[in-house]
């Protein structure tokens, strides 16, 4: 499955027309995000660095003589393929915790759907033994194909328009009792990445 997903909110800032958007604030937030992420253990070349195209500004009806204006954007997204037999480690832990408990189940069929993959077996025979410990090296592979990233800064309309869109991110990362939303006035869709 190819995941390609938001890890941190896509950041706006108005700028000067000619400023590049690598030359601003939201770039270097982006820039330090990516270096957290790579430093917990995820993977480097999944890591990127978005900038959707600037949106040109209206001059300024109040100052004519104001010089151009451009809204950038800047964000850090994970774009990688994830793998599910994950599942299929659990699902071998959860037969054989029931097993254990004398619930009446038929042994796991030996068939290619349910093989696990010959890079998760020792993690595998560890967690079945009840031993849930990983390896650094696991972590970093797990992270690498394996783990879903489920909160993430996408939104969930990203194709939608309008002039009173309201930034709605149901899997946001933020730990809140509902889903976490920005309103924004006369906000265009900026989420799709270049």
């Amino acid at each position: 499955m190819e995941e390609e997903l938001m890890v941190t909110p896509l950041q706006a800032l108005e700028v000067a027309l000619d400023q590049d958007v690598t030359d601003t604030s939201i770039y270097r937030d982006a820039v330090e995000a990516k270096a957290r992420w790579i430093a917990e253990g995820w993977p480097a070349d999944a890591l990127h660095i978005v900038t959707p195209q600037a949106e040109r500004l209206p001059p300024d009806s109040e100052d004519r003589m104001a010089p151009p204006r451009k809204r950038v954007y800047a964000g850090l997204q994970i774009r990688r393929e994830v793998r599910g037999e994950l599942s299929l480690v659990y699902f071998r832990v959860m037969h054989a915790l029931a097993k254990a408990k004398q619930v009446p189940l038929k042994e796991i069929e030996d068939k290619p759907e349910y093989q696990i993959p010959e890079e998760l077996e020792p993690l595998c025979e560890r967690f079945v033994a009840g031993d849930y410990s990983v390896t650094p090296t696991e972590e970093r592979l797990l992270r690498r194909r394996y783990i879903h990233t489920s909160a993430h800064w996408n939104h969930p309309l990203a194709k939608a328009r309008g002039k009173a869109i309201t930034l709605l991110y149901i899997h946001s990362p933020w730990r809140t009792e509902y889903a976490f939303a920005i309103p924004m006035c006369e906000q265009r869709e900026h989420y799709e990445t270049t």
